[in-house]
């Protein structure tokens, strides 16, 4: 099976106008402006090519690796729903992962066709960036199309990125 994560990230973009070409091709809201709360750790064995996280998305819990390549543009993702936060926090501790931080996030998500989600997050001081996440990467360039989006519209930074760039 397929555990590549297609998915592509903006922080350029106009929201109402997104929104817009979102509902006027049948997407709509799945889940309002919610807080999560991420505990994201160390691998056990210091591999830095592991991003492991435990989150808390309002409705439930996931817990997720994700596995980067040098070699292929999209990250292996692998996720499991749990039902205790605090257990599954345990559980990464006892296997020897060692917490790299703790971080809580506003994230608006919305539903549209041929795309598993669109959402929108917000960080502490930090400026809103976007999220296209689709089951192909045929599927996500045609979603990011109908957005009025390009590939060099793509924003390929992460959290510390956005920090670094606002401070």
């Amino acid at each position: 099976m397929d555990k590549a994560e297609y998915e592509y990230r903006f922080n350029n973009y106009d929201k109402k106008n997104i929104i817009k070409l979102i509902k006027q091709h049948g997407g709509k809201l799945k889940y309002p402006k919610r807080l999560m709360k991420i505990s994201v750790y160390h691998h056990p064995n210091n591999k830095k090519n592991f991003y492991i996280r435990v989150r808390n998305e309002g409705s439930y819990i996931t817990m997720t690796v994700k596995k980067k390549y040098k070699t292929k543009q999209f990250e292996d993702e692998y996720e499991i729903v749990v039902d205790n936060y605090e257990e599954a926090n345990n559980i990464l501790k006892l296997l020897g992962c060692k917490l790299k931080y703790y971080v809580e996030k506003f994230r608006e998500t919305w539903e549209l066709s041929g795309c598993k989600e669109v959402v929108f997050d917000e960080y502490p001081a930090a400026s809103e960036y976007m999220e296209v996440e689709c089951n192909t990467k045929k599927k996500l360039d045609a979603t990011i199309k109908k957005l009025g989006l390009t590939q060099k519209d793509r924003w390929n930074g992460g959290l510390g990125d956005l920090y670094l760039e606002l401070y």
